[in-house]
């Protein structure tokens, strides 16, 4: 079962490391390594806009009781923590509710964002940069000439599976257009490319610190071309998590400018993979309570259609869709004090989508509940017949360790989940990420197969996008129904389409 961590590592260069050193001069050793946590955290949570949840336990755990001076972080204007609820007192004083013993909500901290732009304006800016600088383990104070390279270990620092090793070993540069790039980067206005708003900003700063992340391991090409070296790591499901972003994590934009005039490129989506996944472990149940009907009409309708009896944009449903698909939560009669918690992705979308209006939120609710009502009901029977029926068939036991593998071959550790009388804990927990475990990991393993035969079949994939690949030459049908078979994802479709719509 996942916990809070601390990051151990993070590189940045000596101009880095002076800013932030210069922010932080007052601030004990702990801070500035709860600071950098942060930083770290804001990289990397984008779908949570930069928030980082560490508990209190946590700090204490690593840093000991009261050495994290947060609150005087947020005195000297480096970071905010997101407000849950205001209470207002008798007296007109307003309280502001930051956490919940009762709703298990710990305090989420962010880097305000005109810090963040402060900080990566040091980020260096060309190839040159990059390569003559200082480089720093800050969470270590100490200098790193190692630099980033993919992991293969797993957090057991056992090898991960061959499939995902190979894949790993499959893409061993991605060429790219500097030039183009650079220009992006270098004249980017987020009012004109994005909306000006402090999420535009924040996709932007994303796209910054990718670049520059790219920049640690690129060398020169010829005619404005250049090329970087990927590294991976291994998610839970068996997804491969580019390290440090990089163009895995870029926005389309981002994408359409650095692939620009690359001969051979092709974008490759994995079409309705997770539909298309869902069905088919909906076959496979095979119980009258199951039922796929909803989903095929799905495929062959216009998803606007389905956006607009919500009442919000297509980017918005989808996002809801496949929250729910992946086991979101949902509530029958909900509150405005359901926004609040982690667990419900799909009410945190809709509020956003409604401006922060809470009654225009809670209709959207109503209205997306009310469509989806028929779907809820068969994923409800698919992950009661994952706990009772699938899992009982395929688990493994090992000194009385229950586990699961799915096609990726990655390990689901069940027995974290039970009590030591055998019973389940967290359950609805552990039914969003089994949901999570083999839809991805069927989706994941037909990438992961794509990738390794590329070779053979004259292509060569220079970049993995969770749900596509970014190749040099055409994937032949040849190679797609060999994935097809190899993954277990019958009903694969692969299409090429642009970067940007």
């Amino acid at each position: 079962m996942s916990k809070s961590y601390i990051i151990r590592k993070f590189r940045a260069t000596e101009s880095t490391k002076n800013i932030i050193d210069d922010l932080l001069v007052s601030f004990t050793r702990a801070t500035y390594e709860f600071f950098i946590h942060l930083l770290n955290g804001y990289e990397c949570n984008k779908e949570n806009d930069g928030w980082t949840p560490v508990p209190a336990s946590t700090m204490t755990e690593v840093w000991g009781r009261d050495k994290v001076e947060w609150g005087s972080l947020i005195e000297a204007g480096l970071i905010e923590v997101l407000v849950l609820d205001k209470i207002e007192l008798a007296n007109g004083f307003v309280l502001e509710q930051t956490y919940s013993r009762y709703k298990g909500l710990c305090r989420c901290y962010r880097v305000k964002i005109d810090v963040v732009d402060v900080i990566y304006e040091t980020f260096p800016k060309t190839i040159e940069e990059a390569t003559n600088a200082k480089w720093y383990n800050l969470m270590k104070n100490q200098a790193d000439k190692v630099g980033t390279t993919s992991v293969l270990t797993d957090d057991t620092n056992n090898s991960i599976p061959v499939l995902l090793k190979e894949a790993i070993q499959s893409i061993r540069r991605c060429p790219f257009n500097y030039t183009s790039l650079k220009n992006y980067i270098d004249n980017f206005d987020s009012a004109t490319t994005f909306g000006g708003t402090d999420k535009d900003r924040r996709r932007f700063q994303n796209d910054k610190r990718c670049f520059t992340k790219m920049l640690e391991t690129t060398t020169h090409l010829e005619n404005g071309l250049a090329e970087y070296r990927p590294a991976f790591e291994k998610q839970m499901s068996g997804r491969l998590t580019e390290l440090l972003g990089c163009l895995q994590t870029g926005t389309k934009e981002m994408k359409q400018a650095a692939f620009e005039g690359v001969e051979g490129v092709r974008n490759y989506d994995l079409k309705s993979s997770q539909v298309n996944g869902l069905i088919q472990w909906f076959e496979l149940a095979n119980i009258p309570s199951i039922d796929t009907t909803w989903l095929k009409k799905y495929l062959k309708c216009d998803k606007r259609e389905y956006a607009d009896q919500v009442g919000v944009e297509v980017g918005v449903w989808k996002s809801c869709f496949l929250a729910l698909i992946m086991g979101a939560s949902l509530v029958k009669n909900p509150t405005k004090d359901d926004f609040v918690k982690p667990d419900l992705a799909i009410m945190n979308y809709l509020l956003e989508a409604a401006g922060e209006d809470e009654e225009v939120a809670l209709q959207y609710y109503v209205n997306f509940f009310a469509l989806v009502a028929p779907l809820k009901k068969s994923i409800d029977a698919w992950q009661k017949w994952l706990i009772e029926k699938h899992i009982p068939t395929v688990a493994n036991y090992a000194n009385g360790k229950q586990t699961v593998i799915n096609k990726t071959g990655v390990v689901f550790r069940l027995h974290e989940y039970k009590t030591p009388e055998g019973k389940w804990t967290d359950l609805n927990t552990l039914k969003r990420r089994l949901s999570a475990f083999f839809l991805q990991g069927n989706e994941a393993a037909f990438i992961h197969h794509l990738t390794c035969v590329s070779k053979h079949y004259g292509y060569e994939v220079v970049s993995n996008a969770h749900d596509g690949i970014v190749t040099i030459g055409e994937v032949p049908i040849e190679a797609i129904d060999y994935a097809k078979e190899a993954s277990g994802l019958v009903y694969a479709q692969l299409e090429e389409k642009p970067f940007c719509d």
